[in-house]
């Protein structure tokens, strides 16, 4: 059984640009020999007709601009992988105390258009009183270890050019003060930043950092992917995988990942004896 105990997954000067921006990046943690596997095995989905997209797959368009397919890992064992790639699941098991849980994988295609964006925080639905933590998107810092609840990515499948992509306010994760309204969702630093990335970059942000895409505007599509992972011991919320009864599409490892469990997940393990083998 783990214990509450933090586990030293993180690098001193990841948790204090943790603490102080609410994100890492990663650079170049997702293989090149995966990046190819996944892009035909995406485009087969996106432009298949829907009855031939297998369950629990799930494609919708936001327009007009904007496409999602839903539970991607549960179509191809390579989306698997990404979920329990060594260098996401180091840093998600830092941030949670060696204790994370997937919640929610999701792939986007975006092509350039005219678009309103609005920053935006993410959470699980539940509404706690003004002045109030929602523990279940929870951050804290003591001791020189950073606890955050729900945390997810921004897997880059292809390049991001400097501000366009992925823009976020940094430190916002901490803010108790309401952002001003139409507070601009592009590249508008120092208030706001976008991430350059390179095909195979990670960013792991905390969901109460404000964030959002700016406007696409290159002529290849953004393709990306989100994980969202909480922590295991007590998060059990109805929309919450696994899915049970697809559970034959998944590995034990994958599918243990997925569950509420106390016990350190085999991921989880194997990460820490490969550190501390380092």
């Amino acid at each position: 059984m783990t214990t509450q105990t933090p586990v030293p997954f993180l690098t001193p000067e990841e948790k204090w640009h943790f603490e102080l921006q609410g994100y890492l990046l990663l650079p170049g943690v997702v293989p090149d020999a995966d990046l190819s596997e996944m892009r035909p095995v995406l485009d087969g989905w996106l432009t298949a007709d829907e009855k031939d997209i297998p369950a629990p797959l799930k494609r919708g368009r936001q327009e007009p601009n904007k496409t999602h397919i839903g539970h991607i890992h549960y179509g191809h064992e390579v989306f698997q992988r990404l979920n329990m790639n060594p260098e996401i699941i180091r840093v998600v098991a830092g941030l949670t105390w060696g204790c994370p849980r997937l919640m929610h994988c999701v792939f986007t295609h975006m092509v350039k258009g005219p678009e309103e964006l609005r920053f935006h925080r993410d959470d699980d639905g539940v509404k706690v009183t003004h002045g109030f933590r929602n523990p279940n998107n929870d951050f804290q810092v003591a001791d020189g270890e950073i606890y955050c609840s729900h945390l997810a990515t921004w897997v880059a499948l292809a390049d991001v050019p400097p501000g366009t992509g992925f823009c976020l306010v940094p430190g916002s994760h901490k803010s108790t003060i309401p952002e001003p309204e139409g507070l601009p969702v592009e590249h508008d630093p120092p208030t706001s930043i976008t991430i350059p990335m390179k095909a195979g970059d990670v960013v792991i942000f905390s969901t109460r950092l404000l964030h959002n895409a700016s406007p696409w505007t290159r002529d290849y599509p953004r393709l990306n992917i989100f994980q969202r992972y909480v922590f295991s011991w007590f998060f059990d919320l109805p929309h919450l995988y696994p899915l049970e009864e697809h559970r034959g599409k998944l590995s034990d490892d994958m599918y243990e990942l997925e569950k509420m469990t106390r016990d350190e997940k085999q991921v989880v393990k194997r990460v820490r004896e490969r550190l501390a083998g380092a």
